[in-house]
C-alpha cells in the first residue's frame, strides 16, 4: 500500500529531473494525503495537477476512489484494465511512509532513495484523478514493515511508461525495476498520523 509521501523538493529540480517545458509553482510537501490534488506526468515535458484517488466513471457517489493499485491484477480488474492499456501518467515524489505495528504503537517509517532525489511513482489516470500502483515488497528493510510498496520507475523508462503503444508485457517488465537502488528506511515522528501536519520534521529521522 502507499498512503502518504512526501514532494519537498523545488520547481527547479523537479523540472530538470523531468525535462519540463513550462513553469509552475510547487509547495513543499511533507505530508501528502489520499485526496489531494498532486502534480503528476501524463505526457513529456508536461506538468499537470489531477486528484489523488482514481474515479472510473461507473463509481457511485458513496463509493470511495481508487488510491492503489495493485500490479499483479491490473489486467483483471474492470477499475484498471483500461487505464492501464492507455492512460498511465507518473506521480512525482521524494519519499513515502509505511506503518508497523510496535507493541501498541503504529510507528511510522519515512522510505527514500538514499540520497533524497525525486523519484516517479507508476500510476493510472482517469479524467482528473489517478491512483499509484504497488507491487510486492522486494527491497531489503521494506517487507519487516510492509508486504507492499509504490511502483517506483527509473528514468530511462519513463518514455515507455507515457507511452500508450507500449505493450503489457514491456510495462511489466518496466514494474518489476530490479535495478532501484536500495531505499533508505528509518522512523519518524508519529506526528506524520495526522494529515494536518505537513513540515520537514515529518520526513527527519528519530534520534
Amino acid at each position: 500500500m502507499c498512503g502518504r509521501f512526501s514532494l519537498g523538493a523545488d520547481f527547479a529540480v523537479v523540472s530538470a529531473h523531468f525535462s519540463l517545458q513550462h513553469s509552475a509553482v510547487l509547495k513543499p510537501r511533507y505530508n501528502i494525503t489520499p485526496g489531494e490534488v498532486i502534480p503528476v506526468i501524463r505526457s513529456a515535458g508536461l506538468l499537470e495537477f489531477i486528484t489523488w484517488g482514481l474515479k472510473p466513471k461507473w463509481l457511485k457517489a458513496d463509493q470511495s476512489p481508487f488510491i492503489n493499485a495493485r500490479m499483479e491484477t491490473l489486467m483483471e480488474k474492470p477499475a484498471f484494465k483500461h487505464s492501464f492499456k492507455k492512460q498511465r501518467c507518473l506521480v512525482i515524489a521524494d519519499g513515502y511512509y509505511e506503518w508497523k505495528q510496535v507493541a501498541k504503537l503504529k510507528q511510522p517509517y519515512y522510505i527514500s532513495l538514499p540520497d533524497n532525489s525525486v523519484i516517479a511513482f507508476a500510476a493510472l489516470w482517469e479524467a482528473d484523478s489517478c491512483a499509484i500502483i504497488t507491487k510486492e515488497a522486494n527491497k531489503p528493510g521494506l517487507s519487516s514493515i510492509h508486504d507492499r510498496m509504490p511502483v517506483i520507475i527509473e528514468s530511462a523508462n519513463y518514455a515507455a511508461w507515457l507511452d500508450p503503444k507500449t505493450p503489457a508485457t514491456a510495462l511489466h517488465e518496466i514494474m518489476r525495476n530490479a535495478n532501484l537502488p536500495t531505499l533508505q528506511i528509518f522512523p519518524v515522528s508519529t506526528k506524520v498520523n495526522n494529515p494536518k501536519h505537513d513540515f520537514i520534521e515529518c520526513i527527519k529521522a528519530l534520534q
